[in-house]
This record gives structure tokens, sequence and C-alpha cells, in this order.
């Protein structure tokens, strides 16, 4: 039989934040559990039968949590609220919309980036900007 998820030890988690997930049939083998919050894996750091201490993965959203084991794989009932955030402070662009002084969501941030700056596409589902650092729009004329 699979593992079985019953809960978790915060409601909501802070990216790269120690959460505990409960429940039972996990591996005491933290490398033979597979955590996924929606398409994201978490790293496990610690494990028993019964509990799976894992760090929340950052560029994941809130979404159901899985966990894999040589024995199965179950879906907690309940999503896992994550969240990423950073303090974003940019000028205006002529007409762009910014995020000017404003806590954003990595993920929404992450949005606005790709719609201002199409031609520095990130891997969003890693998790990692991989397009290197985004500045200023240079201008014409």
């Amino acid at each position: 039989m699979g593992p079985q998820i019953t809960g978790y030890s915060a409601a909501t988690a802070l990216a790269g934040q120690t959460l505990m997930i409960n429940g039972s049939g996990f591996s005491s083998n933290r490398a033979e559990n597979l955590v996924r919050s929606g398409d994201t894996e978490a790293q496990v750091t610690a494990a028993t039968p019964a509990q799976l201490t894992v760090r929340a993965p950052f560029g994941a959203e809130t979404a159901a949590v899985s966990v894999r084991t040589p024995q199965g794989e179950g879906r907690g009932a309940t999503p896992l609220r994550l969240r990423t955030s950073i303090r974003i402070t940019w000028a205006r662009t002529g007409s762009r919309p910014t995020p000017e002084s404003q806590t954003a969501t990595f993920a929404r941030w992450l949005r606005w980036a790709e719609r201002c700056w199409p031609e520095r596409r990130t891997a969003a589902s890693s998790g990692r900007l991989t397009a290197g650092r985004v500045g200023r729009r240079p201008t014409s004329g």
C-alpha cells in the first residue's frame, strides 16, 4: 500500500522553510520519498514511516502535495499553500506596468518579467531563474 498524507505542520509555508508532512507508509530512507507540490519537487531532509521533513520548494504555488515511494504514491486531500515573496522596486519604463515598490509573489513577478522581457525567458518549472539578471530595457534613439 502506498503512502497516505494526513496533514502538514503548517497550513501555509514560505519557500525555503522546513515543513513536516504527517501520514503513513513513507519510507524511512529519505532518498526513497519523492515529494512534489504540484509539478515542483521538494527536498526531503528527514524521514520516518509516519513523518517527512521537507524544505518547501521555491517556484511552487499552492497545490496538492504528493509523495511517491517504492510502494506507491499518495496525494494529500488538502492543498498546501506555498508563498515565495520578493520585493521589487523598478523605475517606470514607458507605458509598461511595473510592480513599483510592492511585494509580489515570485510566480506573479515571473509572469510580469516574461511579459516585459520576452527575450529573457526563465525556467519557472524548476524554480530557478536561468535567464540571468533582468535589467532595464535599452532605449532606442
